[in-house]
């Protein structure tokens, strides 16, 4: 815990406990680049390995997300579309690399849910990215994949700055 502390990912608070530590505005478009980075090597690496079974999987979590969307439920898309990132991950080969993207996803779990409640839930688009990115993966095109990834996360960058755009005004 105090490694974590002295990192910045948990804030110890005396005679209480512990809470993830929130992420200061400066540093969330650095992280969500930092977060797009680390899943589209992970995407490249799991293409290489990817399964029919792995393919299927991401189909089902996929058609999850895009059901929750249209029962306009937030927290089931968000809970969806975070497994449907994990299990990227975790088919990469790389334990550390799951274990850094949960210590990374914690740090963005507030703007995450603010995402999903303001702006995600009339639109389909991430899911559709999710299709392109699942077709490619089949096909065992593993730069068109890491590359849809990383699109997928500066989208979000530029969801966030047209919130802040509009907070401004």
């Amino acid at each position: 815990m105090r490694q974590l502390s002295a990192e910045g990912f948990v804030d110890v608070i005396p005679n209480i406990g512990t809470r993830v530590a929130v992420l200061p505005a400066e540093q969330l478009v650095p992280s969500i680049m930092l977060m797009g980075r680390l899943e589209q090597a992970a995407v490249e690496m799991m293409v290489t390995t990817a399964t029919k079974a792995d393919v299927k999987a991401l189909k089902a979590i996929n058609e999850d997300y895009r059901q929750a969307i249209v029962n306009q439920d937030w927290h089931d898309a968000m809970t969806a579309d975070r497994q449907f990132h994990d299990y990227l991950i975790s088919r990469c080969g790389s334990d550390y690399a799951a274990q850094f993207s949960d210590l990374l996803f914690a740090q963005l779990q507030s703007y995450e849910q603010s995402y999903f409640k303001e702006r995600l839930m009339s639109d389909l688009t991430a899911y559709e990215r999710h299709q392109k990115l699942i077709k490619a993966i089949k096909a065992g095109k593993a730069k068109k994949a890491g590359k849809l990834m990383r699109q997928q996360w500066l989208a979000q960058i530029e969801g966030y700055e047209t919130q802040q755009r509009k907070a401004a005004k």
